[in-house]
């Protein structure tokens, strides 16, 4: 009996469904698993987004509290700025009405000083007057002598103070000149103290709408978690439930594997009873055999034969001539194809091409599962003659179990 078969297609057994769908469980489950896993770890990511964008929220008002306390610690040191500009400006004006006040004395002096000179010219006419006057003149000539003494006096005091007063004049206008500058200073500290503060500002105007955005996203990412976190609950029911069902397969498989088991007992166990459908498939066989009138084994016409044959019943899985040494001499004809690769195999030691030999009438088989279809059959064997009766060759005949049940 060859093991290669040429079969029509047919329904797989039970137990192989249940295989398969073992298999499509264990994939989908494999499946789920990696979806949950992969859904754990989005919502695990999500949810660091979210903490993330939570917690930048947090340091955002931080930062905009921050920035409020600078504009508002700006804003003083701006009010400070402009109070010692103003003291500033003040002491300025005060050093102007000083030099003022200055040129007013020197003016002062001046005058004094020209008092002081005519009073010294008129002390010594009088001088000159008083001694052609003689002893007359005498005491006269000691009050201008006296007069003249204090001009000279004055003169001298009014010279000192003028010198005193150009120092002084000289060190207003150095002040002067110090607090324009430090003016200048102040109004520069002014402008850049209030152009930071405005750019502070529209900082914080920034980094408040900064805080809305990153407040939006917090809260859509909370969301997103929520919705993540259902998502992947949801997975893992599936996950579980199709582990489950996996399980379930496996019992199922586990119990159609033992009925297909217990069957394949029952089935062995019977096979050595004949139906009537053995019969019938050996007389057809037969009738078939005798038909041909054989006179030597012609591979090409055998196969034509077997081709007839097999067309002739839904009956026969496969048909095949061997030699009297056991060797196959025609390919494995059935009726979707023929198969060339079992030509030249030794079945010689097979026991429906023996016992068709050795008891020289039809043999039929125990029934077996096929290794090609997994399927139930059996053989009928029977043995090859020429005119005279002699054994040519043996032809072997596969049977579907199947049809001989619906037979």
């Amino acid at each position: 009996m060859p093991r290669l078969r040429c079969s029509c297609p047919r329904s797989r057994p039970i137990w192989r469904a249940w295989q398969t769908t073992c298999r499509g469980a264990q994939r989908q489950r494999e499946s789920a698993d990696s979806i949950a896993a992969a859904a754990r770890e989005l919502s695990h990511t999500v949810r660091s987004i979210a903490e993330g964008a939570h917690e930048a929220d947090k340091f955002g008002v931080q930062v905009l509290q921050a920035t409020g306390d600078a504009d508002a610690a700006s804003a003083r040191s701006a009010g400070q700025i402009l109070q010692v500009g103003d003291s500033v400006g003040t002491l300025a004006r005060e050093l102007e009405a000083l030099r003022e006040s200055c040129a007013s004395i020197e003016a002062t002096l001046e005058l004094i000083g020209n008092i002081a000179a005519r009073t010294r010219i008129l002390s010594l006419n009088a001088a000159i007057e008083a001694s052609r006057a003689g002893e007359a003149g005498l005491g006269f000539a000691v009050v201008a002598d006296e007069v003249r003494t204090l001009a000279d006096q004055t003169s001298a005091a009014t010279q000192g103070v003028a010198t005193v007063l150009q120092r002084i004049q000289g060190q207003a206008e150095g002040a002067h000149a110090a607090m324009r500058a430090v003016a200048q200073d102040v109004q520069g500290s002014v402008d850049a103290t209030s152009l930071a503060r405005e750019r502070l500002q529209a900082a914080a105007r920034h980094i408040d709408t900064l805080i809305g955005s990153v407040h939006t996203i917090a809260e859509a990412g909370a969301q997103q978690h929520a919705q993540v976190v259902a998502v992947a609950q949801g997975i893992e029911t599936v996950a579980a439930g199709t582990r489950q069902q996996l399980d379930d397969a496996h019992g199922l498989a586990a119990s159609a594997n033992q009925a297909r088991a217990q069957t394949e007992s029952l089935l062995m166990e019977v096979g050595t009873f004949r139906f009537g459908g053995h019969a019938t498939i050996r007389q057809r066989v037969e009738a078939a055999v005798g038909a041909w009138r054989l006179q030597t084994l012609d591979a090409e016409r055998l196969e034509a034969e077997l081709g007839t044959l097999c067309a002739e019943s839904e009956a026969f899985e496969l048909l095949y001539v061997t030699d009297l040494r056991g060797r196959q001499i025609t390919a494995n004809i059935g009726r979707a194809r023929c198969d060339e690769s079992a030509r030249g195999r030794d079945w010689s030691t097979r026991p429906w091409f023996r016992e068709a030999l050795t008891r020289d009438v039809a043999y039929i088989s125990d029934i077996y599962r096929s290794l090609a279809t997994d399927d139930f059959c059996f053989t009928v064997s029977v043995p090859l003659r020429d005119a005279q009766g002699r054994a040519i060759g043996v032809l072997g005949a596969d049977a579907r179990f199947d049809h001989l049940v619906r037979g």
